[in-house]
């Protein structure tokens, strides 16, 4: 996904003070973006495309990554595919929730006059009355309320989890890994969150933000509460046999697969192998990685790189 017009409205010189008169002024130094800041400028930054409140936004996040030097161009920004479904799914769910909305004040007011009536008439309390019903109004209209379906919630984290654990990855690209991000699988809608290539091979990551904590179970499967996680790790193979067979690797370069947990607590210490994936906190993912058996040599690890540059595409937004 090529990188935006950047604006050149931040980037205009600035006078010096007298303090710092004679003095060459020091370059700013690019820092990361915090996922608070990312929601809070996908939200405010005005849209220009037709009018509505949850348009996706995922060129304006791939503008702030390149101005805090997060990503390199080209190789994808992290959770723009999740992060357009969610603003999608959100929209489709706002203008549905618009159409029940006169129902929706109906019931909340209906409600609270009804309560202010019973005290005022039958128990002769119109100031209790009164409060009470406002009380009834109020929270019957926060009940009521426009909110997002869990599912649609649950692509705003995919989108988060990407985001974190593509700033982990960052350190591996200093180090000479090649990092790609939100990648289209081929023949298919779905996308693989990250590809890391470097002299420990080739790596197909998934990346999750939940809350609470993850357990493992008498059998050795992985849940987060009432939810097991066997879908998410079969995906991941799913991706890494996709990888494989696209860049023809075979068993001469195995492609392996990981599964980094943002925001929960891993009920163990280290790296656990479930299903034949390591799951690892985002702390742990890097050092893994980068700890593995090198072997892959200099010019195999360029050509692959370019081979994956040539057969994936970023996964449409």
């Amino acid at each position: 996904m090529p990188p935006p017009d950047r604006e050149d409205d931040d980037h205009s010189p600035k006078p010096m003070s007298d303090k710092t008169a004679g003095e060459q002024a020091a370059p700013d130094d690019p820092r990361p973006v915090s996922l608070e800041e990312l929601a809070g400028y996908l939200e405010e930054r005005p849209s220009q495309a037709p009018a509505g409140p949850w348009r996706p936004s995922a060129r304006a996040a791939w503008e702030r990554s390149q101005k805090a030097g997060r990503f390199s161009a080209g190789n994808g920004l992290p959770g723009a595919s999740s992060l357009a479904e969610y603003h999608r799914r959100r929209r489709a769910e706002w203008q549905l929730w618009k159409t029940s909305l006169p129902w929706r004040v109906l019931v909340a007011v209906a409600a609270g006059a009804g309560v202010w009536l019973l005290l005022d008439k039958l128990a002769g309390l119109p100031g209790l009355g009164r409060v009470v019903g406002v009380a009834m109004t109020v929270a019957l209209g926060w009940r009521l309320r426009f909110r997002p379906t869990e599912a649609t919630r649950e692509r705003r984290q995919d989108a988060e989890g990407e985001f974190l654990t593509a700033r982990v990855l960052d350190q591996l690209q200093q180090e000479g890994f090649a990092i790609f991000h939100d990648l289209a699988a081929p023949d298919s809608a779905a996308n693989i969150d990250h590809v890391v290539l470097g002299p420990t091979g080739i790596w197909v990551v998934g990346s999750k933000r939940y809350r609470g904590a993850l357990r493992l179970d008498g059998v050795g499967r992985l849940w987060h509460g009432d939810h097991s996680l066997d879908r998410v790790l079969s995906t991941l193979w799913w991706e890494v046999k996709q990888v494989t067979t696209t860049l023809g690797t075979g068993d001469e370069v195995p492609v392996r697969p990981a599964l980094c947990i943002h925001g929960a607590r891993l009920p163990w210490l280290g790296e656990l192998a479930v299903d034949g994936i390591p799951v690892v906190s985002g702390a742990l993912l890097a050092p893994s990685v980068r700890s593995a058996p090198r072997i892959l040599p200099r010019q195999r690890l360029l050509d692959l790189t370019a081979q994956v540059r040539t057969a994936f595409r970023p996964a449409p937004v």
